[in-house]
């Protein structure tokens, strides 16, 4: 199970494991990163992977057909979902050593933080797309990949400023391995405040990429998330998961035709803006989390959600 890492300690000094090498722009290979959750504390917990979580692997690797897959953890999930997740196609686990994780620059990560250093270290190692656990993929992201789009960046995100809160979303990150914006964002975690929680993790990459625009590509709010939250606190997704809600307007810019055989539940919804296509649906599971944990396969082939809905666009129902 570490294959991928080796299970070996890294120190947070990038020179002294990953040298800083002049290379020509790359793609960003289609690999796919997972963060399983086991808890808040560095000493992590055994706990039993839910179905959404398989759900949204699963679209991951039907809509986006990568070579690997990878989901890493500290402490090995469990359950009826995390069996079917490991035989899922090219779905590789991999353990991570404790102490990659708990420390940056002399200073002690727990929480939200633990995954985000994660998501980095295997970014710079290895590259490929990482994807939080709450995210449902709906379009394949291949053409994201390519120096085509990339233009001679090495890394994408999507922007999700809001009025004069500026921020990047770290739901969904994609860069070539040894990316040179992920190395600036990794050094700047010297000054790390661990109870500041989206200092380093969303706003620091906007400085950064206001001082070096040429290696970070900025992708639109709704590339991953063209269904924000109303209300900011639970609950705030009810139209979401709520059965048979009237909804005519939904911010799901061009999903309709992705539907298919004519799911006569698109009709007449239309996006509010046209501003990009959409790849996946972020889901923002600490807000949504008790939605989440109560969906079940019977549900989300049955109920009339505009949630369900979308999971089938790239998970069909059978029967």
């Amino acid at each position: 199970v570490c294959e991928v890492w080796g299970c070996t300690v890294v120190p947070d000094n990038l020179e002294s494991w990953l040298p800083d090498e002049a290379h020509a722009p790359a793609d960003v290979p289609n690999i796919l990163h997972f963060v399983a959750d086991n808890g808040p504390d560095p000493a992590p917990i055994a706990v039993e992977w839910p179905y959404f979580q398989y759900l949204h692997v699963l679209s991951a690797v039907t809509t986006h057909r990568p070579n690997k897959v990878y989901v890493y953890y500290r402490a090995q999930p469990f359950g009826e979902w995390w069996d079917k997740t490991l035989q899922l196609r090219g779905v590789q686990r991999v353990r991570l050593d404790n102490r990659l994780y708990t420390g940056f620059y002399g200073h002690p990560v727990t929480g939200p933080h633990m995954s985000d250093k994660i998501r980095m270290m295997v970014l710079l190692k290895h590259g490929g797309v990482y994807f939080d656990n709450d995210v449902l993929s709906i379009r394949n992201i291949q053409p994201l990949l390519s120096q085509s789009s990339l233009g001679g960046r090495c890394a994408f995100m999507a922007d999700e400023t809001s009025g004069n809160f500026f921020k990047f979303s770290n739901a969904v990150i994609g860069a070539s391995p040894n990316c040179k914006f992920l190395r600036l964002w990794w050094q700047n975690y010297t000054d790390f405040n661990d109870k500041n929680w989206i200092e380093h993790s969303m706003t620091r990459p906007v400085a950064l990429h206001r001082e070096h625009p040429g290696l970070l590509q900025l992708l639109p709010e709704l590339t991953f998330e063209p269904y924000v939250p109303q209300t900011g606190m639970p609950p705030a997704s009810p139209s979401l998961f709520e059965v048979g809600a009237n909804i005519t307007e939904v911010d799901l810019a061009g999903l309709q035709g992705l539907a298919v055989g004519g799911d006569g539940f698109w009709a007449g919804r239309v996006p509010r803006r046209n501003a990009a296509p959409t790849f996946a649906l972020h889901l923002f599971g600490h807000i949504n989390l008790g939605a989440l944990m109560a969906l079940n396969e019977t549900s989300r082939c049955h109920d009339d959600t505009l949630f369900n809905h979308m999971t089938r666009l790239s998970v069909p129902c059978s029967g």
